[in-house]
């Protein structure tokens, strides 16, 4: 911005003023005391006062200049003004870290607000598939707790109360509201008093994931959990071969898919014009000799970054940090008629990675985890692989 005020002939105002002193300050870059000390000839020449006196402060700070920092010393005695180089202070990005812990010990805790007695639960369910993802269903209701301290089965409620504003249970949370924006209201072209309200499915899932109140439909007590996903690509060495294989395969370029990945969780799958291509060159499954292995992590190494990917080959991503993985086995206990049943599952990149059956799939996983690439080598042995079996 201070390149565009130089050559114009008018003062820089104090917002750039402010932005170019707390750059500068922080991180001087090569060349900028000439660049500050031209400025502030030309403000000076120019009847600037005030900018000129700035200017003259900050290349004291650069460079040192005692004639600069004479001149904004007397500026400000003759002004009683305070500038604004000076009374920043700028410290190591440690210290400002420091004071951030310090000050949050400080802050005081909340008190615990009443207990919540209304309550908005959406209601999935998946359609038959294609094999490419499900499609969903949703049903919104409205929930009240019940004297005995337990939730209602719920009153639905039309998508026409949640489709405007004013029309929306008060008991609706932030991420309610983004979810409601995706119902639009549709009419017949040659009926137009005849209206419908329809909910875009895939504007909804995006708004769902991470959602805490998502239920089954067939089964209202089992919580679902929504995660953010990419395809997942498949290495398996077998004898003298390589078997690639992608996961979810569909040419639909732009899909937005949901996939099972068990009984209490869903993965949400958005696939971009790279996956439709690649699917495309993978459809029906590619086999390959073992000897090809170093040509084809040359290949693929570039694709890595946009995918999920088992390997039995070592990793295929080597800008992925590698990670030690989490072995900690899940255990989910799922209602099943009258009794329960057991899944086991694991997570190696921990609660924000994916979730596999143990002792299925490759050696090496990598998988964008809290929005870094990472990488994991794992080997099922001693007592846990024997309860897996």
């Amino acid at each position: 911005p201070v390149a565009g005020v130089e050559g114009t002939g008018t003062a820089p105002d104090a917002l750039v003023l402010l932005e170019w002193s707390c750059r500068l300050m922080a991180a001087p870059e090569a060349g900028a005391t000439a660049r500050v000390e031209a400025l502030w000839r030309r403000c000076r020449d120019g009847g600037f006062a005030w900018a000129a006196s700035e200017a003259a402060a900050l290349l004291a700070h650069l460079g040192g200049r005692a004639a600069a920092r004479d001149e904004a010393q007397a500026f400000r005695e003759r002004t009683g003004t305070v500038g604004l180089v000076g009374t920043l202070t700028l410290g190591e990005p440690w210290e400002r870290t420091l004071e951030a812990l310090a000050a949050l010990g400080q802050e005081p805790q909340e008190a615990e607000g009443p207990a919540v007695e209304r309550r908005l639960v959406w209601f999935l369910k998946l359609g038959e598939g294609d094999g490419e993802g499900e499609p969903v269903q949703f049903r919104p209701a409205e929930q009240h707790r019940s004297a005995k301290g337990t939730w209602t089965r719920g009153r639905t409620v039309p998508l026409s109360e949640l489709h405007t504003l004013s029309g929306r249970p008060e008991c609706l949370s932030a991420q309610d509201h983004r979810i409601c924006t995706a119902i639009a209201l549709r009419s017949d072209r040659w009926q137009p008093d005849q209206v419908s309200y329809e909910i875009s499915a895939e504007a909804a899932l995006a708004e769902m994931v991470g959602h805490p109140l998502l239920f089954w439909e067939d089964n209202p007590r089992l919580r679902l959990e929504l995660v953010q996903g990419e395809p997942e690509l498949i290495v398996r060495e077998r004898g003298e071969v390589l078997e690639l294989t992608l996961l979810p395969a569909s040419r639909g370029e732009g899909r937005v898919l949901v996939l099972r990945d068990s009984p209490t969780r869903l993965r949400l799958v958005r696939l971009d014009a790279v996956h439709s291509r690649l699917s495309a060159l993978l459809e029906g499954g590619l086999v390959l000799p073992s000897r090809a292995r170093e040509r084809l992590r040359q290949a693929l190494g570039p694709l890595a970054s946009r995918l999920v990917v088992q390997s039995d080959i070592g990793s295929l991503d080597a800008s992925a940090t590698p990670v030690s993985a989490d072995p900690t086995l899940h255990l989910h206990l799922l209602p099943s008629g009258a009794g329960l049943a057991v899944e086991l599952l694991v997570q190696p990149f921990g609660a924000g990675g994916p979730a596999y059956v143990p002792g299925q799939g490759g050696t090496t996983v990598a998988a964008l985890v809290g929005g870094q690439r990472c990488r994991r080598g794992f080997r099922w042995s001693g007592p846990r692989a024997a309860v897996c079996r």
